[in-house]
């Protein structure tokens, strides 16, 4: 009897550990579930609580899943260290070294992104995300016919799949400069799956580069009717209403995605550098633009177009020492554009550092208030003949016009000053 009471008891403890296996998996499985869904639909909060859930019971695609929200989020330090803590879990997790070559890949170091990428696609067979990264490098990395052979693999993965590995193969033809065969694909996928946004944001971008205004505004809209949450599809409605002259709208799409992201780097300066633009017109605008543009140097400190946009649009608000510290900082970051050599010998002939504004200006273009500034700098060194010839220079352009006046007047001034009248 004894030996029947404990052979029960066995029976009712093993049922019972199956039971909360069972129960154990099925929770786990509905936390996945849970997050996969919360992501899908933007929900990232959802999504990481869902995914911390499973990460806490041993699960690593639930920590790849946190590193996919970082990802999102452009998170990229916070991403990386997840995937890293996932695949430390389960070295044979694809999302896991898919994660960490995306990471590179975004940040432009496709050099060390294409082994974790190939490492993705060997263990798992079909991941659309892994084999277009993969193909991407590939094509960044100046690899064009291995870049075709892995996206053409994709193309036969069915046609939820396939219009987004044809809109890789024409950014492989746009990147060796092949727009007709570029075209050919962008219109193939937009054909193929004419209510994907992605399909329309691609040949609306591809028309954007061919010069066809009407025609990206058309597409990149109906890109935004499809998907309105998407603030990268908005960015790049904005960018063709830009490049359409229709900026009034452009600036409205700019407005929403920086609201709707303010870390998405690229809306804050195409915002701030609009405004900075329509300060010729309305100099309030000077105002509305810096904080987008500060927010965008402090995102991206190492991009010269930030402090080259910051440093004029401080000068215009009449903060020179500012505006020449970003001016400079742009130089030293590459930044070789006439304007903002312009504005930077302005600065300097502000500051009276006489022999820094002429080499600025020997860079830049020049409107006629500064040969103006050229003329009397040239006269305040002493080198009245080079006053003399930038003087005659303005009356000879316009002799009507107010400057030319002006310069008449000081031309005037600097003969009599020579005894030379």
């Amino acid at each position: 009897m004894d030996l029947m009471n404990r052979a029960c008891r066995s029976i009712v403890t093993l049922a019972a550990l199956v039971v909360a296996t069972s129960f154990a998996g099925t929770a786990r499985a509905d936390d996945l579930k849970d997050a996969r869904a919360a992501f899908a639909a933007g929900d990232f909060d959802r999504a990481v609580a869902a995914y911390e859930k499973a990460a806490a019971q041993g699960y690593a695609e639930g920590r790849a899943g946190i590193g996919m929200v970082h990802l999102r989020r452009r998170q990229y330090d916070k991403a990386q260290e997840q995937f890293e803590l996932a695949q430390r879990m389960d070295g044979n997790l694809a999302m896991a070294w898919f994660g960490q070559g995306e990471v590179l890949r975004r940040q432009g170091d496709c050099a060390n992104a294409v082994a974790k990428l190939q490492r993705a696609v060997e263990l798992d067979r079909k991941y659309p995300e892994a084999q277009l990264a993969l193909g991407d490098c590939l094509v960044k990395s100046g690899k064009h016919a291995d870049a075709v052979r892995v996206l053409e693999q994709g193309t036969n993965w069915g046609p939820k799949v396939r219009p987004r590995f044809l809109i890789a193969l024409g950014d492989a033809e746009l990147a060796r400069d092949s727009l007709r065969d570029a075209g050919i694909f962008y219109t193939k996928a937009q054909q193929e799956a004419p209510d994907d946004p992605a399909t329309n944001r691609a040949l609306g971008e591809f028309y954007v580069k061919r010069g066809i205004g009407a025609l990206a505004v058309q597409n990149l809209e109906r890109a935004v009717q499809l998907d309105s949450s998407d603030v990268e599809l908005r960015f790049a409605l904005g960018q063709a209403f830009y490049f359409a002259q229709r900026y009034n709208e452009a600036l409205e799409q700019y407005r929403i995605v920086a609201e709707r992201d303010p870390e998405f780097a690229p809306g804050q300066y195409a915002l701030g550098h609009l405004y900075y633009l329509s300060g010729q017109a309305d100099p309030r605008r000077y105002a509305d633009a810096r904080p987008y543009l500060e927010k965008y140097t402090q995102m991206m400190p190492q991009d010269a177009k930030g402090w080259s946009a910051l440093g004029r649009d401080l000068y215009f608000l009449k903060e020179r020492d500012a505006a020449a510290a970003a001016l400079i900082k742009a130089e030293g970051l590459g930044d070789k554009s006439k304007e903002m050599y312009r504005i930077l010998a302005r600065t300097y002939v502000d500051k009276r550092e006489w022999p820094a504004a002429l080499a600025a200006y020997g860079k830049a273009d020049l409107e006629t208030t500064d040969l103006f500034r050229i003329a009397q700098v040239h006269a305040i060194l002493g080198d009245i003949a080079k006053a003399d010839s930038v003087y005659a220079q303005m009356v000879e352009k316009d002799p009507m016009s107010g400057e030319a006046r002006a310069a008449l007047v000081e031309w005037g001034k600097l003969k009599y000053r020579q005894k030379d009248h």
